[in-house]
């Protein structure tokens, strides 16, 4: 239950009263592991910010209290994890980019290339190499615009605006990277991060399985572009809503949704796989802040994400710094 009152007073996800596990044949989460993949301590690439939680007044009768903002984390298909310096409250610190690479603790640094414009919203990709793909929306509130910028390890950048809007920037198991678009119907846009160039667009059918791969999976596989035919995502039988709060996507097209209090993996043809409480996974809980009038952070759902073997990558934040956890379901 103290799990599940964190969450509810962080505004991360509307538990419902009584909430508990529904048994089944598809209930294969009563013992999902949970454990820490690295801990990155606050520091001068990544300095402590705070935001006030909950926001906008999400949980009634809630006190208000001072919480850790959280940077941008992004997982390969392999679970490795990259972080970069965006926070709630934007670069920090001011005027400077700051990211690792996947799997390392290491910070790369260069001067903000998004210094002169408005940024409604922040993507990311890097490689082994130390080199940055980051992806903006600007233009004010409507994101009609993007700006991406290229920077490599040693901190030399180049940028290209382009109209929009653009959500987010994938690869593919072939290293090509693509920029996600959703007006006009939704495309899979090939982008050249060395000259700036567009390619033809791949057009994204709602509910097939490139949707699921371009808007959700780490990294889009090549069985997932080179597949014909219709293909459409079917609702988790029982769980109407499951395709509202989807998080991630693995290598098999199974996705993966937090609603309702509860975490479940769902297969693309709808069936349900497994589902556990929130409340029962063991090991999610911030540590107490009984210390500190700073509230340790969990991650809310909508930001966890799912590497291709479908362990789920959860960011935690407290006084000291950002834990990366990883939640293991049985198989």
């Amino acid at each position: 239950m103290e799990l599940m009152r964190a969450i509810a007073a962080l505004g991360v996800v509307a538990m419902a009263a009584g909430c508990h596990t529904r048994p089944g044949k598809s209930d294969r989460m009563s013992h999902p592991t949970v454990e820490t993949i690295a801990r990155v301590p606050w520091s001068a690439e990544l300095p402590r910010t705070t935001i006030e939680l909950p926001q906008r007044g999400d949980v009634a009768g809630v006190e208000v209290r001072s919480a850790p903002a959280l940077p941008r984390v992004r997982v390969t298909g392999a679970g490795q994890v990259a972080l970069l310096n965006f926070t709630d409250v934007g670069f920090t610190p001011a005027g400077t980019i700051a990211w690792t690479t996947p799997g390392a603790t290491t910070w790369h640094h260069a001067a903000d290339p998004f210094a002169n414009v408005t940024v409604t919203g922040v993507d990311f990709w890097t490689d082994p190499a130390g080199t940055l793909v980051v992806l903006a929306r600007t233009g004010g509130s409507d994101g009609a615009r993007a700006r991406v910028a290229r920077i490599d390890a040693a901190g030399t950048a180049r940028s290209y605006d382009l109209d929009g809007p653009y959500e987010r920037v994938v690869t593919d198991d072939r290293d090509r990277v693509y920029l996600v678009r959703h007006a006009g119907g939704g495309a899979l846009v090939p982008f050249d991060p060395m000259t700036g160039a567009l390619g033809t667009p791949r057009e994204i059918g709602p509910g097939s399985t490139l949707a699921l791969a371009a808007n959700r999976a780490a990294v889009v596989s090549a069985r997932v572009l080179d597949a014909t035919g219709p293909t459409k995502v079917t609702a988790a039988a029982g769980l109407p809503q499951a395709l509202v709060f989807l998080f991630g996507v693995d290598a098999q097209s199974n996705y993966y949704t937090a609603v309702d209090g509860e975490l479940a993996k769902v297969a693309f043809d709808g069936r349900v796989l497994a589902r556990v409480s929130l409340g029962a996974i063991g090991g999610l809980q911030p540590a107490p802040a009984a210390s500190s009038a700073l509230q340790p952070r969990l991650a809310a759902p909508a930001t966890w994400q799912v590497d291709s073997d479908g362990r789920i990558v959860i960011a935690r934040a407290d006084g000291d710094g950002v834990e990366l956890l990883r939640l293991t379901l049985p198989r």
